[in-house]
């Protein structure tokens, strides 16, 4: 699996692309650390280096930021992955009550592999407005995508793939949700207690 050519094609010709990908033989480990992995470092590296512009405003509380700026996006990208993971194992066993197959390894490449049009979409995140309108527009593809490849990966029926997809994506956003939550927490935790510090050592200047 070559991920530059798999990306490519997944984004350019999914109807074509989704059977090659189907019957290609492709652990567990390489689609998440030989393909999804790679992939989400382009939002979490984006995410540090638009924040560390913005850090040095923060004056004795600028380390705090950089800390708050690490944490976010480290936690982001590996609860990320794990989300993936996870909703691998959901959407395997949701396709059966769809009219489709058990097949983890194949609901794995289904999640992975849609999720190409976000990660590819996030480079424009750094372009003002239109970086969010490509943004929303990769987000929009990635559920076409999964509505496509459901039908090859795991062969749910084409008039049932809709509602698949649509329970997949709900399911998804509900985990992002509690997700988000939790790295909010931890970040705000580590945020406060790293400017009590730096605040504290700046007045003792």
């Amino acid at each position: 699996m070559n991920l530059v050519s798999r990306a490519t094609n997944i984004l350019t010709n999914p109807k074509t692309e989704w059977p090659r990908a189907a019957a290609e033989p492709a652990s567990a480990r390489e689609l998440l650390v030989g393909y999804a992995l790679p992939l989400a470092l382009i939002p979490a590296i984006l995410s540090v280096l638009f924040g560390l512009l913005f850090a040095s405003m923060l004056g004795p509380y600028a380390g705090a930021g950089i800390v708050y700026l690490l944490v976010t996006a480290a936690l982001g990208l590996v609860l990320g992955l794990v989300v993936l993971y996870v909703m691998s194992l959901i959407a395997n066993a949701l396709a059966p009550n769809f009219g489709g197959v058990s097949n983890p390894n194949g609901a794995l490449k289904l999640l992975v592999y849609s999720g190409t049009a976000v990660w590819v979409a996030s480079i424009f995140s750094i372009i003002p407005v239109l970086g969010f309108l490509v943004v929303i527009a990769g987000y929009v593809y990635a559920a076409y995508l999964l509505y496509l490849g459901s039908t090859s990966v795991m062969q749910v029926p084409a008039d049932r793939a809709g509602g698949y997809t649509a329970v997949v994506i709900l399911i998804w956003i509900g985990l992002w949700i509690v997700v988000g939550l939790v790295i909010g927490l931890i970040t705000a935790a580590l945020f406060l207690g790293a400017a009590v510090t730096g605040g504290a050592g700046y007045m003792l200047r």
